[in-house]
């Protein structure tokens, strides 16, 4: 869990995020990124806190590492002593890898619910947030097949497309049956 003291002075200041100590989870260093002010990607001005979950320190992961996990980020309400939870959807999780390290939620919470004292997430100008990260470690199988003709001197080539590839739950595919020569592949 986080502490951050004097949070309005972010918005004060116009800083553009705010990132937490690290911490470890499932044999990975994480922190969080907080954009008081603006969207992460777009740098538009807000009327939500987005919060996001980040690896810390990839470089000293292998080539082409990646995984899944299914992540919470809470908001402690002080007032009622419990947490306002967002968790990812699904039973995979994101997943994390060398081309995208970090995912969260653009809207969090809405700066007018946050900024109201009555609500409990903010007290004295102080917020709590916090994360669960749970690392699904199933490992990556990339199979490539090369498809030649026997009477040809060049490699058939059949593409493949998936639609919506990181919503699939099925952990096999299987493409359309497609001949070359005399083979059903």
């Amino acid at each position: 869990m986080t502490k951050i003291e004097s949070f309005s002075l972010l918005s004060v200041y116009d800083i553009e995020k705010y990132e937490t100590r690290e911490f470890e989870a499932g044999d990975y260093k994480w922190r969080l990124v907080i954009y008081p002010n603006v969207h992460c990607q777009n740098k538009e001005k807000r009327n939500h806190i987005s919060v996001y979950l980040a690896m810390v320190d990839t470089s000293s992961l292998p080539v082409n590492w990646e995984f899944n996990a299914i992540f919470t980020i809470f908001l402690y309400n002080q007032i009622l002593d419990n947490y306002l939870c967002v968790r990812v959807n699904g039973t995979n999780g994101r997943r994390f890898n060398n081309a995208k390290s970090i995912w969260g939620f653009p809207k969090f919470i809405s700066k007018k619910i946050l900024g109201d004292e009555s609500s409990g997430y903010i007290i004295n100008d102080n917020i709590v947030l916090g994360a669960e990260v749970f690392v699904l470690k199933t490992p990556r199988v990339i199979e490539s097949v090369n498809l030649f003709h026997p009477a040809s001197q060049y490699p058939q080539k059949r593409e493949w497309k998936i639609h919506e590839f990181s919503k699939l739950k099925a952990d096999i595919l299987f493409s359309e049956i497609f001949t070359i020569g005399d083979i059903n592949w």
